[in-house]
């Protein structure tokens, strides 16, 4: 509404020269489409600010680094005044937008307003182009004479504007620290490498931006062209200015991402610990988006190893804070929150990762509150996303009151026998629902049920189905989701208004309801396979059921499982159904290649903040419930070197053991486990090949305990395997204490490292393999070491065998001291070294 109004100035008033000027139609209104509610409602307009940089202002910056396709422009970055005709998409409305914010921000609220003033006036009923709409801007510059350039001239805003709209692309401000590590100096580049971007252009801005100095306040900044020299003065005077610790980009005012290096990183996020709220909400918007654009580049486009800790560093520094409580700093990292949530939970390190998540999530629960200040647009908006979380990650006492709400509507509606019993605010329907759905033993179900079909009917909106459809999807009971499953099928064949088939998609974050679905789809192959009807552009329950499933769906396991079905349900699948297997089946190997490019850095970063690298010695002993009696190991290390291995293996370790023993707990098994990423784990017994089945894998990571709890005891004394993969870490550094560094080959001469580590100082075996690592079990242990071909691998034992892959090799060890080092990191995998350890104590540091 408030877009096409401003038409009446900017399109009807005044009217664009040609389509290569649309930007004076739809820029302008794009820009006041959410100013004018700020206008509206002063008390509003702060909230209003930080939702346009939230929304249009980062929408745009992701559309300007290529992320969208534009089917209008062939999918091609490209400048926002379009010869010959223009384009009609997010470059012109969101970008353009975003420009002219950024000159208000320039200008001053009441100069900007003047400046367009003038320009309606003087081209009313008339005609204009760009160069004449910024000709206004410096005619205001030059009367009031306070607006320079960054060489003290009256500013030229078609000088300023030219690069902003003729060219494609934005700006990275890079901000290092001076060679003293005393102050800050700031630099420019285009954000995507030189070679991604389109050729002919000249990729340099006049930036003007705002700095806080959090001890001196804000001031005015240019950032001016590369190479660029003030022709007044004789020769070149680097214009750059040193600051001490300052934010760039204060306000958000300039329409390009800030990078940080790593010195100043660390200065910006001791600010941001100790802010009491100098530190707006847009800059904090801007530090959030901006950091994970980083990383999302780095990783997607370049293929580099993802800087994760980066982000998680910004996201910890700014969202414990009670001044961060905004509904645009949640929106900034919420997408973050989701990927996190997807990748760990469907893993062994979910409790880990939740250690991360839960205090922000408190502090922003805390702050909200489930009544009050209906008037107010952020508590609104901020209330209806937190709460919904805060039950899912069950926060504080958010469930009970969840369910003390659902009480007391039940109780009303009961009282009221019509269609408007529901009194509940429409805010926190969403999160009442889900908590209610959560325990729910069918009565809930029901109730909801019936206000399904009377918003289905046309009584409530969509939004109310919106939030009735994420509460049923909350439910945890099996046979309840087998309900619901049956009456969305139902509901979506029946309805007149609304698409109800998507409803299946609302699953996607709920783990018990990913099994029930893979379940349900094998029982009712006729009721979900209908591909022709989702490749036709008919409502269909094959996608979005599919999109429910496995949107936790991460892992090789799940992969496995997702086979396992497709071959399954192959006799009943014609050619469209096969497709669209096929499609989620790609879906699932990228998930699965995304995890293994940022989980590993991620948990490492996890473990590093939340979890004691080692203690020597361990406090607490472990509960027996097996004898061990042989274990069976094999380790492939991941050092730098010339081999070429997937992005996230740095410094890290693949792994498999195989764990004869004796149980003596007929359904737990309790092992010591520190630091690991716990990939598949299986257990038979008697040297069957048929798995027993797992209920349950709880870790205790303070004190380093695997406990696995069986779906079915097995008898005393039963001879067992424990079969564990998973993925360790290697301290990112050369050896320490005694071990020599680097040498020089005789050969060459050359400076080569040795590679020692004791895998992160842990000061026993459970940092290397998952064992029970205390000196009164004893075991007989086989170890097989893979390594690339021209390093080589030391111990102070035996070798029992070295065979090439190209390579494997293997020493008996006598000595149970025994340590493996690997030398000259280099080219591929190809040598593998066994070692034999007799009766050995696994009091000890395995050392690569």
């Amino acid at each position: 509404m408030c877009h096409e109004m401003a038409h009446q100035w900017f399109g009807d008033l005044v009217t664009n020269e040609w389509w290569s000027e649309i930007m004076l139609h739809e820029s302008l209104a794009d820009y006041f489409e959410m100013t004018s509610i700020g206008i509206m409602y002063p008390n509003q307009s702060e909230f209003m600010d930080s939702y346009f940089v939230a929304t249009r202002q980062e929408h745009a910056l992701q559309v300007d680094s290529g992320y969208y396709n534009n089917t209008l422009t062939g999918g091609k970055i490209h400048p926002l005044i379009l010869k010959p005709d223009g384009s009609f998409d997010d470059i012109t409305y969101e970008k353009g937008g975003a420009l002219l914010r950024m000159l208000s921000g320039t200008f001053g609220p009441t100069l900007f307003q003047e400046a367009l003033r003038n320009y309606l006036v003087k081209y009313q009923f008339g005609n204009a182009d760009h160069f004449q709409f910024f000709e206004e801007f410096t005619q205001v510059a030059q009367k009031y004479k306070n607006i320079t350039d960054f060489c003290g001239n009256p500013l030229d805003v078609n000088q300023l504007m030219d690069a902003w709209v003729n060219v494609p692309h934005f700006p990275q401000i890079d901000v290092d620290l001076t060679n003293d590590g005393r102050a800050f100096v700031p630099s420019q580049e285009p954000f995507l490498p030189i070679w991604y971007l389109p050729q002919g252009y000249n990729y340099s801005w006049m930036i003007p931006t705002y700095v806080l100095d959090y001890q001196k306040g804000r001031s005015f900044k240019w950032i001016p062209p590369n190479n660029f020299s003030c022709p007044h003065f004789d020769k070149h005077i680097d214009i750059q200015t040193f600051d001490p610790y300052m934010l760039y980009n204060d306000g958000a005012p300039t329409y390009a991402r800030v990078h940080y290096e790593e010195g100043a990183h660390n200065k910006i996020r001791q600010l941001l610990r100790q802010d009491n709220g100098t530190i707006s909400i847009n800059t904090k918007i801007r530090l959030i988006a901006d950091e994970w654009a980083f990383i999302d580049r780095d990783m997607v486009l370049l293929g580099l190893p993802p800087k994760l800790h980066r982000g998680m560093q910004i996201l910890e520094s700014i969202l414990n804070s009670s001044f961060s409580v905004h509904t645009t700093t949640f929106m900034a990292a919420q997408s973050v929150f989701d990927t996190i949530f997807e990748l760990s939970r469907d893993r062994h390190e979910y409790e880990l990762y939740l250690k991360f998540l839960i205090p922000i999530l408190e502090n922003f629960y805390q702050k909200v509150g489930w009544n009050g200040t209906n008037d107010d647009f952020n508590t609104n908006m901020l209330r209806e996303r937190v709460l919904y979380y805060a039950v899912r990650f069950d926060i504080l006492d958010s469930r009970a009151m969840a369910m003390q709400y659902w009480k007391n509507l039940s109780v009303w509606c009961a009282m009221h026998f019509d269609y408007n019993c529901n009194i509940l605010n429409p805010n926190i329907r969403r999160a009442v629902y889900c908590g209610a759905m959560w325990d729910d033993n069918g009565s809930v179900f029901g109730q909801l049920r019936e206000f399904l079909e009377i918003a289905e009917g046309g009584y409530y909106t969509s939004r109310e189905i919106t939030s009735i459809v994420s509460g049923l999807a909350c439910a945890q009971n099996h046979t309840i989701i087998n309900w619901i499953l049956d009456d969305l099928y139902s509901l979506s064949n029946n309805s007149t208004r609304y698409n109800l088939y998507n409803s299946f998609s609302y699953f996607y974050n709920n783990l018990n309801a990913s099994e029930v679905m893979a379940d349900y789809i094998i029982k009712n192959p006729q009721k979900v396979l209908d591909g022709l009807s989702c490749y036709i552009g008919l409502p269909c329950v094959m996608e979005p059921f599919l999109d429910g499933m496995t949107g936790l769906w991460y892992t090789d396991r799940r992969k496995d499982q997702y086979n396992q079905i497709y071959n399954q349900l192959y006799p009943n699948m014609d050619i469209y159904d096969k497709a669209y297997f096929q499609t989620y089946y790609n879906v699932l190997l990228s998930a699965n290649l995304r995890g293994q490019y940022v989980y590993p850095d991620m948990t490492r970063w996890m473990y590093d903040n939340y979890v004691p690298i080692g203690k020597s010695p361990w406090t607490v002993k472990i509960n027996q419930t097996i004898v061990p009696y042989n274990y069976n190991l094999t380790v492939k290390p991941y050092f730098p070197s010339s081999y070429k291995y997937g992005i996230g293996k740095n410094f890290t370790f693949d792994a498999i053991v195989n764990i004869s023993a004796t149980i003596l707990q007929q359904d737990t098994i309790i092992l010591n486990s520190h630091r690991h990423m716990i990939h598949r784990i299986q257990v038979t017994a008697n040297r069957s090949i048929i798995n027993i089945p797992i209920a349950a894998v709880y870790r205790d990571n303070e004190n380093a305990f695997l406990t696995i709890k069986l779906a079915q005891p097995i008898l005393q004394k039963t001879s067992i395997n424990i079969i564990i993969e998973y993925t360790g870490f290697i301290k990112d550094s050369p050896g320490e204490g005694e071990y020599i560094n680097f040498d020089y080959l005789e050969v060459n001469k050359k400076k080569s490292w040795i590679f020692a580590t004791d895998f992160e100082g842990g000061p026993s075996a459970r940092s290397l393999v998952p064992c029970l690592d205390e000196p009164a079990y004893k075991a007989t242990w086989s170890v097989t070491v893979q390594y690339p071909m021209d390093m080589v691998a030391l111990s102070n034992g035996l070798e029992e065998r070295t065979i090439s892959l190209g390579g494997e090799s293997g020493f008996r060890i006598q000595n149970p001291k025994s340590r493996i080092r690997i030398l000259n990191p280099d080219s591929e995998f190809g040598f593998r070294i066994r070692i034999q350890i007799e009766n050995q104590n696994p009091e000890f540091g395995f050392r690569f």
